[in-house]
């Protein structure tokens, strides 16, 4: 059987180890002392019970994702529906809004008579508008978020109160950096996420109990396991159809 090494144990690692065990003697590698990558839920007692918390991976839609629901399937992973939410706090501005209603957008009432609030969501309306045309435009192609909106001057309201803190958010990313990430790539995201409107959004689904779930389903289905060195920084686990094997280094 041949050979094949699989840098990273996060989820489209261990999935694709899942679809190609039957066909490689599979090697995984993972430089942090944990398997999952991104997929990473810790648990915290509250009470009588355990409450899993992700800090990674979270959520998923049917829409977007249609290889991860078919290795969820396969693996029969449980999932459920859930909602996201976004809300925003500018201490220095004394502002703060929520998305997804009309009524969180004011729930703090002094909005209604803010004019740079209501500036704010006209240009976001218009960025909403602008971004799928913006996509095929070939200058956007090697712009940066900064550079993208000073291109089209959405204002530094909208940057500040909006997009910075969606996109730092969903990318996980510092508030400094996210001012430098590829515009073409940040709005692709927020097409295929239905991001661009007050109607788009899709219905969010979540792992059961945790993306652990996740993580550990493919050792389970495909015969894989992982252990690591004390004080290595690199796991490796080898995966086959038949037997499971372990490694340390």
């Amino acid at each position: 059987m041949s050979r094949l090494a699989i840098v990273g144990s996060g989820i489209a690692g261990l999935g694709l180890a899942y679809y190609l065990r039957d066909q490689f003697d599979i090697t995984i590698y993972e430089k942090d002392g944990r398997v999952g990558g991104h997929t990473h839920t810790v648990v915290v007692p509250e009470g009588a019970a355990d409450i899993p918390i992700d800090t990674g991976f979270m959520v998923f839609n049917h829409e977007t994702y249609p290889n991860l629901i078919r290795l969820f399937a396969a693996l029969k992973v449980p999932t459920k529906k859930t909602d996201m939410s976004f809300s925003v706090q500018n201490i220095p501005r004394q502002l703060e809004f929520a998305g997804a209603s009309f009524n969180r957008l004011f729930g703090d009432r002094k909005n209604l008579l803010n004019l740079s609030f209501w500036k704010m969501l006209i240009q976001l309306d218009r960025f909403n508008k602008e971004a799928t045309q913006a996509l095929e435009d070939p200058d956007c192609a090697t712009m940066t978020l900064m550079q993208y909106v000073r291109k089209r001057n959405y204002g530094d309201d909208f940057l500040n109160w909006y997009l910075v803190p969606m996109s730092s958010a969903l990318w996980s990313t510092a508030p400094d950096k996210i001012l430098n990430f590829p515009a073409k790539t940040l709005l692709r995201f927020f097409q295929n996420h239905g991001l661009l409107g007050a109607t788009t959004q899709h219905q969010w689904w979540t792992v059961e109990g945790g993306s652990r779930g996740v993580r550990e389903a493919p050792f389970v289905h495909a015969a894989c396991c992982a252990q690591t060195a004390p004080g290595c920084d690199r796991s490796q686990a080898q995966c086959s159809r038949r037997q499971s094997q372990h490694h340390r280094r």
